[in-house]
């Protein structure tokens, strides 16, 4: 009681001390309630970013569940456009398609009926489907869109297919001869499995897979499924195309019978959308909720500080309370270093032993400084990078329309770090004043991703690369070499061993072949598995058949070593294609297989280990 007396003489006494506290504090709340909704929108620029990678991340998948059938169409139609050009038989057809379904059915993910076509005027299955006399292959789509393509592999609408009577889409691709198309069905289920994690994992109300006229792909209402939005939909399906299409920049606000949609898309390959649909009360409610606590917060505090009447305490208790918040923003960061560019000084907000070190009690001069701090903490191969990132004289340029730049780089340690510069202050000309330098670890970040990275690259079953994996880095290895030597090789008569001796032999075979693979070539080359039985290797700098003898028979030697127990001394031999790379010929990579692949078929005429040169024509 005493104390409230105290306090209450001397709030009659310093009445206007009062009044520049009320003054005071007003500017204070009108400051901090802006800080609060810049926080509230950085927030929710942060969340629809999020929102805008989940849907980035699922067009993703949609292009590499697409890209298996593609490269299945384009492979298996250089062979079947030979064996047209050879006058090969519908049955000696047929039969490859045979054989090509099995392959692929084992690397296509995801349910398909396997290979197809329509060649010099008959159907032709490899699932060994056969039509009633009803089915009239020219008027389908998969036969249409390709002829309409006119040789570019194309990927179908959704269409009821005969033989299931499920939703499925087509890649297929005419033939040289101008009549004969090749194709294979995907069932729509995958995509339909994928829009319903979408829905379930982001509480969301539509997942769409839309085509560039609206045509309604996938939906996760597969009753959806072939409605044109930009006519069945009413003004809520117009807008959504319109947004996807004419106006796309990744997310807008959508109405719908008064209520109100958040939408995040992304374009796909093949003029696809991907497109997620999310209550924007249900999407935006934690930040409301954050604001709106703020603000009580901040009332709270004002009408605290009025009744205490104790402004220097309550600056102190403030400045403190922000620290606090900072420095717990800062808990992510091994150091945080304020910089005034006008003064050149630095003050240091967060420091580790390193910092320490680097700075040496001297806080001053800080761009005259940058290269040294840059050769104490970096890992040479990055020291040129990082410098540029911290010149301060172009950092105006590089931060022109945006708050904050990073880059990542390798320490001494040969750690990944990721250092961070943010504005704090510009001038009325949009000149940086002042700036925070925060530096961050992401070794941990990094080894998952390169762990994911390796995984994604290399084949399960041998532990060399895969498919997709060995193609780039050959496609990538081609421009910076001036000749190399392309190997394309399959095990012969690998299915009789499968039926013989069973799959678990035939994994093995696989396996030996592979390690005889890496034991044979250098580092420097490339050498993956294609699929099933078939292998391949780039040799880099090999131009001429008798160096790549040697080298091929070094590999046939190792196969001939080769010893199964299971397979009661039988052993194991390879048919190979080789073809030579000339940087000044330029030849692309799908020559150098096609080329291979002509040689892998002369060779396969020859029992036992052979492999056949051949050359461009």
């Amino acid at each position: 009681m005493m104390k409230f007396r105290l306090f209450n003489r001397k709030f009659k006494l310093n009445a206007k001390l009062l009044f520049m506290a009320f003054v005071v504090m007003i500017i204070t709340g009108l400051l901090m309630s802006g800080l609060f909704y810049g926080l509230y929108i950085s927030a929710k620029d942060s969340l629809v970013s999020a929102w805008k990678n989940n849907v980035t991340e699922a067009a993703n998948s949609v292009d590499y569940y697409l890209k298996a059938p593609i490269d299945a169409v384009n492979f298996s139609s250089i062979t079947i456009d030979e064996m047209i050009n050879k006058g090969s038989s519908s049955d000696e057809i047929r039969e490859y398609l045979k054989g090509e379904t099995e392959v692929y059915s084992g690397l296509i993910e995801g349910i398909n009926t396997g290979l197809y076509g329509y060649i010099r005027g008959e159907y032709l299955d490899g699932s060994g489907w056969v039509p009633n006399d009803s089915y009239d292959p020219k008027e389908r789509p998969w036969y249409t869109d390709a002829i309409s393509n006119k040789g570019r592999t194309v990927i179908s609408n959704p269409f009821l297919n005969e033989q299931t009577h499920i939703m499925m889409i087509s890649a297929s691709k005419l033939l040289s001869d101008g009549e004969s198309v090749i194709a294979v069905d995907l069932f729509m289920v995958e995509f339909q499995d994928l829009l319903q994690r979408i829905i379930v994992q982001n509480n969301a109300e539509e997942a769409i897979i839309l085509d560039k006229n609206g045509m309604v792909i996938a939906h996760s209402d597969y009753l959806e499924v072939g409605k044109d939005y930009s006519k069945d939909r009413g003004e809520f399906g117009k807008a959504l195309v319109d947004s996807l299409i004419k106006s796309y920049d990744g997310s807008t606000i959508l109405e719908n019978n008064g209520k109100k949609y958040a939408t995040f898309f992304d374009r796909c390959s093949k003029d696809w959308y991907i497109a997620v649909i999310i209550n924007e009360k249900d999407a935006f409610s934690s930040l409301r909720t954050i604001y709106f606590a703020a603000a009580v917060v901040l009332f709270l505090v004002m009408a605290a500080t009025f009744v205490t009447f104790n402004y220097i305490g309550y600056k102190q208790n403030e400045v403190e309370h922000l620290g606090n918040e900072v420095l717990a923003v800062a808990d992510i960061y091994m150091a945080m270093i304020a910089i005034d560019i006008e003064t050149d000084m630095i003050s240091v907000i967060r420091k580790n032993e390193d910092t320490d070190v680097v700075l040496g009690g001297n806080y001053q001069n800080y761009s005259s400084r940058i290269s040294e701090f840059v050769k104490m903490i970096c890992a040479e191969r990055f020291v040129g990078m990082l410098g540029s990132f911290l010149d301060l004289s172009t950092l105006d340029e590089r931060m022109e329309s945006v708050n904050t730049i990073t880059c990542e780089f390798v320490d001494a340690n040969e750690h990944w770090l990721r250092m961070r510069y943010i504005s704090m202050k510009r001038h009325d000309d949009g000149r940086i004043a002042q700036v925070l330098l925060a530096v961050e670890s992401i070794d941990d970040d990094k080894k998952k991703q390169e762990k994911l990275r390796m995984l994604s690259e290399t084949d399960r079953l041998t532990g060399i690369m895969n498919r997709g994996s060995g193609e780039q880095r050959i496609r990538e290895t081609l421009p910076t070499v001036s000749c190399g030597m392309f190997c394309l090789m399959d095990a012969d008569k690998f299915k009789l061993v499968n039926d013989t001796f069973g799959h678990a032999v035939g994994d093995k075979v696989l396996i030996a072949i592979a390690k005889a693979l890496k034991d044979s070539f250098r580092d420097s080359d490339v050498v993956f598995r294609l699929g099933g039985d078939e292998f391949a290797a780039f040799v880099v700098e090999v131009k001429d058949t008798e160096l790549g003898s040697r080298i091929l028979q070094r590999f046939f030697n190792k196969i001939d070593q080769i010893e199964i127990p299971e397979m009661n001394g039988k052993k194991i031999s390879i048919s190979m294609g080789v073809a030579f790379y000339d940087a000044e010929k330029k030849q692309p990579f799908e020559k150098l297989y096609e080329l291979a692949d002509k040689g892998t078929y002369l060779s396969k005429k020859v029992e036992g280990n052979k492999f056949t040169f051949c050359e461009d024509e």
